[in-house]
């Protein structure tokens, strides 16, 4: 909606994908969660050691692209993204472990975790039963927990 005074002013559209990828980003401003159309967020390739938690306000967010980074941890508030989340690319990072937050994401349907450090998944990943695509390669993982076999809908592992 436009807002008529002395001067005619629209407000710019409000961008749905924001695309950082192939950077030198160490960091995310808080204040991201500002851009509450974003729907996919690309931020591959860059130097990012942590993600934050303001990113799980989006509430349109259903893509988020951050393979390729430095990533220890993802935050412990994924779950708020519960009804909106489809894809979280988080491979090539330095991740050792999952949330627990991250099983309540029920409408995900590609999770991409390889070439991390992870050495267990949470149990009730069993939860994601709109997951399709669950990538685990080149991890350390010495065993997958029994409510994989819950995963109905997988396809690829």
């Amino acid at each position: 909606m436009c807002s008529f005074s002395s001067k005619f002013s629209c407000p710019p559209t409000a961008p749905t994908t924001l695309q950082l990828s192939g950077n030198v980003l160490t960091a995310l401003p808080s204040k991201i969660s500002l851009l509450g159309s974003l729907t996919s967020l690309e931020i591959s390739d860059n130097r990012l050691a942590a993600l934050p938690d303001s990113l799980c306000k989006l509430p349109l967010l259903a893509t988020c692209r951050a393979h390729e980074n430095r990533l220890t941890a993802l935050p412990s508030s994924l779950g708020e993204l519960h009804e909106t989340l489809t894809c979280l690319s988080a491979s090539a990072n330095r991740l050792t472990g999952l949330p627990a937050s991250v099983c309540a994401l029920a409408r995900l349907r590609t999770l991409e975790l390889a070439g991390n450090e992870l050495r267990e998944l949470p149990e009730a990943i069993g939860q994601l039963t709109s997951l399709q695509r669950l990538s685990l390669d080149a991890n350390c993982l010495q065993e997958l927990p029994a409510s994989l076999g819950q995963l109905h809908r997988l396809t690829e592992l």
